[in-house]
């Protein structure tokens, strides 16, 4: 088990269905507080990604737009690519949803290129697939009715 998992690993037991994930929030702010106390980057963070996540159900979107943030410029300073590929995306997405388009579609773009630089599928078709999205409402925005 990792030193994330250990620390982190009781957010799991928090669903959509528990509180509002107040308890894991809770854990994963203490994590936090660990991982700069003793200087580890890739835990601070793997933890503010996941503060991200477990916010996206609340409406703070400003919050979930800074943890997103803080975890990309952390991997942006210590060279992680897959977490780095990882916040785009997530980033992007947030964006998207908050109706953002430009934004989102500037991260997505730099997701979808670190993801095919890495062979990295995943990212790679998430990315497409909300670039896709964009594209789709952006067009619904410019045609006239019929």
């Amino acid at each position: 088990m990792t030193h994330i998992a250990a620390i982190a690993g009781p957010c799991h037991l928090y669903g959509p269905n528990g509180a509002p994930y107040a308890k894991a929030e809770e854990y994963l702010t203490q994590a936090l507080a660990i991982f700069k106390s003793i200087g580890s980057s890739h835990g601070q963070a793997s933890t503010l990604e996941m503060l991200g996540e477990i916010n996206r159900a609340g409406n703070d979107h400003a919050k979930v737009e800074e943890y997103f943030k803080q975890a990309l410029a952390i991997y942006q300073r210590t060279g992680g690519t897959l977490g780095r590929a990882n916040s785009l995306v997530a980033l992007g997405e947030v964006l998207v949803r908050q109706g953002r388009h430009s934004e989102g579609k500037s991260f997505l773009h730099d997701a979808a290129e670190l993801a095919s630089q890495l062979d990295y599928e995943w990212a790679r078709n998430r990315s497409n697939s909300l670039l896709a999205e964009v594209l789709e409402a952006e067009k619904s925005l410019v045609e006239p009715p019929l």
